[in-house]
């Protein structure tokens, strides 16, 4: 928790709870109501090529399993072959409709469409 003299120099406020409110959003922050910055955010958007690159080469965690070249090319290829237009669309603009759309339309591939689901999966999960 944040001490009164510190939320009082930064012009908040804190109720008897302890509760810190920061006076910009007062109404929804007394009812513990979340608001969701919808505004841009100071990173650069990411294409899904990139997001490849860096879950391939382990540049977000270097703690996560090591992934080999064989997967490594199995998910290059597939999204290549796959889904060629999203690799430089930001991923923030990949949505799941658009993906729910590409695994219904591979229905007569449900190997295929497991493993573009598992590869997106593997790849977006690392960017969260």
């Amino acid at each position: 928790m944040i001490s009164s003299a510190l939320a009082d120099r930064q012009g908040s406020s804190q109720n008897e709870e302890g509760i810190v409110f920061t006076g910009l959003y007062t109404a929804y922050e007394e009812k513990g109501v979340l608001i969701k910055d919808a505004g841009p955010r100071d990173a650069p958007e990411i294409t899904l090529r990139v997001a490849l690159e860096q879950h391939v080469t382990k540049a977000l965690d270097p703690r996560q399993r090591n992934v080999s070249a064989e997967k490594a090319t199995g998910y290059a290829d597939m999204l290549r072959l796959h889904v060629p237009r999203w690799l430089d669309m930001p991923i923030t603009d990949i949505t799941r409709q658009m993906i729910n759309e590409k695994i219904k339309a591979m229905a007569n591939k449900p190997t295929t469409a497991s493993f573009l689901l598992r590869t997106l999966s593997a790849v977006y999960g690392r960017r969260r």
